[in-house]
């Protein structure tokens, strides 16, 4: 329901910003002592309701009352103060209605209604300013209480219309057509060239939908199918009559009482993304918290095709581009599949040029060049694809997170790495660990630009580690990171514009070996899709850090075990890392700050 509220409250908001904004040219004669009532004792509810524009009621006060009721809907659009917005707007619509009577329509009610309510819902939901509220939740009595009360209005409406002849006698939209509100256009027409049984069976039909729209409330299986029928004679006004402020009206307190429950998820859906998009993994994330069902799987695009679409493939057919996103919203079911049912309304070459102008963009967001650890609402997602007993294994890796064996040795007698002072170039010599860090306040600023691949500069001390190697009388980083081969494509410039440290193995290397292993690493890692560790990076199984020979040389590390295992081949053991790498995250801090073995 989160996601559905969020999607209410703008449609809702924007409906209000533009009623108010509608007002504007009619606002004194309406309202104030220089129009249509210009005593607003004349108004049999006068003294009701504390008005101001009872005192104050110049055509100045009516602009600037219409002002601050735009402000509040645009607040409340926008998910800002959305309570007190609510309030304000309460109070502003109940205050000119009772300026001036006339003004009444039968959806001012539930327009008062619709405020008082969320008024009482919590704030943080999604797509607002508000700060988000992870435990956000709909009272369970709101859609309930809205649902009767919209279909004992609905029935009382009926009810009366059955003491109006028009209504009776089945002339009533004959008359509506002619009416000076009716809006002239092809609708209109046809229906005046329709016989007039036929509109007098629709007038019934409408009269007839109204009488039974709450017995039909009360059963379940009807319930959805009367919400529609009386839902689609506000659309069929909205074509008929140029006013549209009742219908509208009366359309968000059906948006207000949809039932998810209505459209269910059934249908499957497999979704082939670019991994190296973050736009695209923080949609992931986010379909993988409305996906209820669980009816949607993720994979990555191969890195050999193209990655301007994402694929989706669901009951054997396979959309790209705009349509594969109809095909997600449709798999999600609820509201996401009325958004789906619209969307296809749209041209498609007009869905695709959007689509197509969103994707060039995507990687603005940046893209995952650093060794991370994936989201919580990814990682769930990549967690239920494993074993029961996988879950439980990552769960409990994670409580010895940054925790070298036997507890920190950095600066002891013991230590297997000392750190130099000083983050100067000219002192980088083979064999050392640059350990890249940032302080939490700029990792969180990366994270609120939607970084996602700064998070371990966020959870822990470094968040990414290469290793100084000699490559052609050059100095080289050794570094590895998901969805990129082993290189040492990057020279110490790469270094210029980052915050990083020093830190210097306290044996003697072996260089040969070291080289070696860099050859060796190099072509045996050098597949994208093959050489990062996921298993290690979820702290279920890390590949081997104690290669004594070539063929021990594994074909996938993360950053942190690559340079484990090449220091150890080059003669630098290190004791970093708890039973033999099962249960185990390990982070750049556990490695730098562990134990040399002797």
């Amino acid at each position: 329901m989160n996601s559905q509220f969020a999607l209410f409250r703008i449609f809702f908001g924007v409906f209000l910003t533009w009623h108010f904004i509608a007002l504007i040219p009619y606002g004194s004669e309406l309202f104030s002592n220089e129009g249509l009532i210009s005593d607003p004792a004349l108004n049999p509810t006068y003294g009701v309701f504390p008005n101001h524009l009872y005192f104050w009621d110049t055509p100045m006060a009516v602009i600037v009352t219409l002002g601050i009721a735009i402000l509040a809907s645009l607040s409340f659009t926008l998910g800002w103060a959305r309570r007190t917005s609510a309030v304000v707007l309460w109070f502003m619509i109940t205050a000119l209605f009772h300026r001036n009577n006339l003004t009444s329509n039968p959806s001012l009610p539930y327009l008062g209604l619709m405020l008082i309510l969320t008024t009482l819902i919590p704030v943080g939901e999604n797509f607002s300013l508000s700060r988000k509220n992870e435990h956000w939740f709909m009272p369970r009595w709101i859609m309930p209480v809205a649902s009767f009360l919209l279909a004992l209005g609905y029935t009382f409406s009926g009810w009366t219309k059955l003491s109006s002849p028009s209504w009776v006698d089945g002339g009533a939209i004959a008359h509506l057509l002619t009416n000076p509100l009716a809006r002239p256009g092809f609708f209109r027409d046809l229906l005046l060239a329709m016989p007039d049984g036929i509109l007098g069976f629709l007038t019934w039909g409408a009269l007839l939908a109204e009488l039974c729209y709450f017995p039909l409330f009360l059963n379940k299986k009807s319930r959805p199918w009367i919400w529609v029928a009386l839902l689609g004679m506000h659309l069929g006004l909205i074509l008929l009559i140029d006013f549209a402020d009742l219908s509208m009206g009366m359309i968000m307190i059906h948006l207000f009482t949809f039932d998810p429950k209505w459209l269910k998820a059934k249908t499957p859906a497999r979704i082939a993304f670019d991994a190296d998009c973050l736009m695209c993994n923080r949609f992931l994330a986010f379909l993988a918290c409305e996906d209820e069902a669980r009816l949607l799987t993720f994979e990555a695009l191969p890195d050999d095709r193209e990655k301007t679409s994402m694929i989706v493939t669901r009951e054997g057919r396979i959309s790209r581009r705009s349509t594969a996103v109809i095909v997600i919203l449709d798999s999600l079911g609820g509201h996401w599949k009325v958004l789906s049912l619209v969307a296809r309304i749209i041209p498609r070459p007009i869905r695709d040029f959007l689509y197509d102008s969103v994707a060039k963009k995507r990687h603005y967001f940046g893209s995952n060049r650093s060794c991370m650890i994936p989201s919580a609402a990814v990682r769930q997602r990549i967690i239920k694809t494993l074993s029961a007993l996988m879950i439980a294994l990552t769960v409990s890796s994670c409580a010895i997170v940054e925790r070298p064996p036997g507890g920190k040795h950095l600066g002891t007698g013991v230590a297997a790495f000392r750190e130099i002072s000083g983050s100067q170039k000219s002192l980088l010599q083979n064999g050392d660990i640059v350990a890249f860090h940032m302080t939490k306040k700029e990792a969180m600023a990366y994270l609120k630009k939607g970084k996602i691949q700064k998070l371990p500069y966020q959870l822990f001390d470094y968040g990414h580690l290469a290793l100084v190697v000699e490559s052609n009388g050059e100095k080289k980083l050794l570094q590895l990171a998901m969805k990129q081969a082993a290189n040492i494509d990057d020279g110490l410039e790469y270094l210029d514009d980052k915050k990083w440290a020093i830190f210097r193995p306290t044996s003697d290397l072996d260089e040969k070996r070291l080289e070696e292993f860099v050859t060796l690493s190099l072509r045996k890692l050098s597949d994208p899709k093959e050489s990062y560790d996921y298993s290690g990076v979820l702290g279920i199984h890390n590949r081997t850090t104690t290669p004594e020979a070539p063929e021990e040389i594994a074909h996938e590390y993360t950053c942190v075990t690559l340079l484990q295992a090449a220091l150890h081949y080059a003669g630098h053991k290190t004791l970093s890392v708890h039973r033999k790498g099962f249960l185990d995250i390990v982070t750049p801090a556990q490695f730098i700050e562990s134990k040399k073995r002797e």
